[in-house]
């Protein structure tokens, strides 16, 4: 069913007359926060963007915890370099009332490894 207005009609029945009610149809679209994943980033990679780790169609808009309070988290991008290896977790959520929040939570494991002189850096 579409968006819109709808009349309901009852035909009435001599000596009654038809009887109708209308109503109106408006679509709510549920918030999508995407779906959460885990990645593993090396300190000397430096930052990463949070929202392209995301799996799904994660609709944009929505808002980034830091779960661990580090600090290093501006917007969408997490600056790995500047905490100590570990487990960071980060959650995105997207509101989209009167529906309930999505979220979806993204966690970094932060790494101490090197790229050798003439590696390459991922690409995010």
């Amino acid at each position: 069913m579409s968006e819109g207005y709808y009349t309901y009609t009852v035909t009435g029945m001599a000596p009654c007359a038809d009887a109708s009610s209308q109503m109106c149809v408006t679509e709510i679209v549920l918030p999508n926060a995407g779906i959460g994943g885990s990645v593993a980033w090396c300190q000397s990679f430096g930052n990463i963007d949070l929202f392209a780790q995301l799996g799904g169609a994660p609709q944009a808009g929505g808002t980034w915890s830091d779960d661990n309070a580090t600090g290093a988290l501006t917007g969408s991008v997490f600056a790995a370099g500047s905490v100590a290896p570990g487990s960071y977790a980060f959650t995105y959520t997207v509101d989209g009332p009167p529906c309930s929040p999505a979220t979806a939570t993204v966690t970094v494991v932060v790494g101490p490894c090197l790229v050798p002189p003439g590696g390459i850096n991922p690409v995010e």
